[in-house]
């Protein structure tokens, strides 16, 4: 028997549940419907014009092989069935863009396969019943690539991401995040960040920002306390060479009476935007 596609259209039939709701901060979107393969009629079975198929049942309008087929509004699937079922290997790409290539069993997406987003965004990994599951998955984007591990409570995310370097064009600079991750795509909760400076958090974070911990310089200066608009806002600023600054920060930068400590001897100090107009020993 000759072997090319067999080819028809669907109705969109009973649709199955969402393969996915979790959004990852632009890194997937919400998948579409993958409708089951309904039963083709005796006319659209025969009216093939070549059939790559080991059998094809034209009063039920099964067959095995591979396929191409089309489901109006929603997709396409192309590749194997197995009694006029998506099974083997296959490729669904739906209306907006959204793929799934890989694995499928019993008309549904069960196995490895790699999901592309529309944005070019790839999640390789292993799936079931047409969802995610609990497991960790290879991801890849235009500037991050690493690892997301789904769950129940809290997904975990281990990613670079990759920005130019404003000091100069020809190069790039990584940012490492390793922590939470919330089921609707968010950077919050605990984490830790490495900055390409050399500067390192590690605290809570919400949307992405600093909350409060400890920040790192690379100089060998601390922070620890709370941030407002990722930049510090309550707490101590412990310098390499021992002094402590404690009190309120504005902007980032020091802001009204602050207590000076070196050598355990205590001041009290007032600041002005990040600089220092008085001191006076405690």
């Amino acid at each position: 028997m000759k072997k090319s596609t067999q080819r028809q259209k669907k109705k969109s039939g009973t649709a199955k549940k969402v393969l996915i709701g979790f959004l990852a901060v632009g890194l997937i979107g919400s998948f579409g419907k993958t409708p089951e393969v309904s039963t083709a009629s005796a006319s659209s079975a025969a009216a093939f014009s070549e059939v790559s198929v080991a059998s094809v049942d034209l009063q039920n309008g099964l067959a095995e092989g591979m396929a191409h087929l089309d489901f109006p509004d929603v997709g396409t699937y192309e590749g194997n069935l197995q009694d006029g079922k998506r099974s083997g290997n296959g490729t669904f790409v739906w209306a907006d863009g959204t793929s799934y290539a890989g694995a499928w069993a019993n008309d549904q997406i069960n196995g490895d396969g790699v999901v592309t987003a529309p944005n070019g965004t790839t999640w390789t990994g292993s799936f079931a019943g047409n969802a995610f599951q609990n497991a960790a998955y290879s991801v890849k984007g235009s500037n991050f690539r690493g690892t997301v591990t789904l769950a129940d409570e809290k997904n975990q995310a281990n990613l670079t991401f990759t920005y130019p370097d404003h000091l100069d064009a020809k190069k790039t600079v990584d940012v490492t995040y390793s922590g939470d991750l919330t089921k609707a795509g968010e950077f919050s909760g605990n984490a830790a960040i490495g900055y390409p400076n050399g500067d390192s958090y590690a605290g809570s974070v919400s949307n992405g920002q600093k909350v409060n911990g400890k920040y790192v310089f690379q100089n060998g200066d601390t922070y620890t306390g709370t941030f407002k608009s990722d930049k510090m806002c309550d707490g101590s600023y412990v310098f390499a060479t021992g002094q402590i600054l404690t009190g309120h920060f504005e902007n980032g930068v020091p802001n009204g009476e602050l207590t000076y400590t070196v050598n355990g001897v205590k001041y009290k100090t007032t600041w002005q935007n990040g600089a220092c107009v008085s001191i006076v020993k405690a």
